[in-house]
């Protein structure tokens, strides 16, 4: 596991103490360099992860997901050649999102990827969209959907435009999207995708949500409402299938598993951020 983390502006680096509890929680912790404390350039901060050549795959998964069940089966799907060494998945009204998604890093990708700027909505970060862009709700012909200048524009723009191959989860449908006779196409569809981890926790969904498939592995808490900011967080465990009485339990383990401190000495009372800088992660 390796943590992304990038401190707030006048913050100059974790405490001993913290760094320990990441490390009893198996992080390895990479500490983003500063830079322009805005949402768009935070958003393109998780491109950092390809540093970390030395491994096959990297799944990204954002700080606002919760893992409902052990991932590891879409490395195994994508090693053995049953997905794209790259995955994305659809959203409502983005191609691609970029809250959990899979890559190949290899030498060379970070410096290229760094370089690259949004340009308009007809050349993207420099490559104009073959045909169109599906996501489950609407259909592009350019670039501009919700965050296409940062992050789930980017991704979109590196795995299917630059590295041509990528595997795109629509509902319950993969599609394989490689270079074939210079063109990209489709060269397989998994239709319906059979494929999820064991164990898999069963919580609350909205019905009227529409779901890729390996979006069931895992809960996004999108929007502004999230567990940590919800002063009556604790109340909802009295409901074990919410997904905010998820966060809380896997919480409450990890503090009894690691003997972490108590809730108010990193969260601050109530389960808000407290005051303290010190005590900010």
């Amino acid at each position: 596991l390796v943590l992304l983390l990038k401190l707030k502006q006048g913050i100059n680096n974790i405490t001993p103490a913290q760094h320990g509890y990441l490390q009893k929680l198996g992080y390895r912790v990479h500490m983003v360099p500063p830079g322009v404390d805005d949402f768009g350039h935070h958003m393109m901060d998780k491109f950092e992860l390809f540093r970390y050549t030395e491994y096959d795959r990297i799944l990204f998964v954002d700080a606002d997901v919760i893992l409902l069940c052990r991932v590891n089966y879409l490395f195994e799907l994508s090693m053995t050649g049953l997905l794209a060494p790259n995955l994305v998945m659809a959203w409502k009204r983005e191609p691609a999102q970029g809250g959990f998604f899979m890559v190949e890093p290899s030498g060379g990708d970070y410096r290229r990827i760094k370089r690259m700027r949004f340009l308009n909505k007809t050349h993207g970060f420099g490559i104009p969209l073959q045909d169109h862009e599906e996501a489950l709700a609407i259909n592009y012909t350019d670039w501009g959907w919700y965050g296409v200048k940062h992050d789930q524009g980017l991704l979109l723009h590196w795995v299917k435009y630059i590295k041509k191959n990528v595997s795109i989860a629509q509902r319950n449908r993969v599609s394989r999207w490689e270079e074939r006779d210079g063109r990209l196409q489709v060269v397989s569809v998994i239709d319906p995708f059979p494929y999820t981890c064991p164990n898999l926790l069963n919580i609350e969904r909205n019905p009227n949500r529409m779901y890729s498939p390996c979006n069931q592995d895992h809960f996004h808490y999108t929007g502004r409402k999230k567990p940590w900011t919800i002063l009556d967080w604790h109340n909802r465990l009295l409901n074990h299938t919410s997904p905010y009485a998820i966060w809380g339990e896997k919480l409450y383990a990890a503090w009894q598993k690691y003997e972490l401190p108590p809730v108010k000495t990193i969260f601050g009372d109530s389960g808000s951020h407290g005051n303290n800088h010190d005590d900010d992660l």
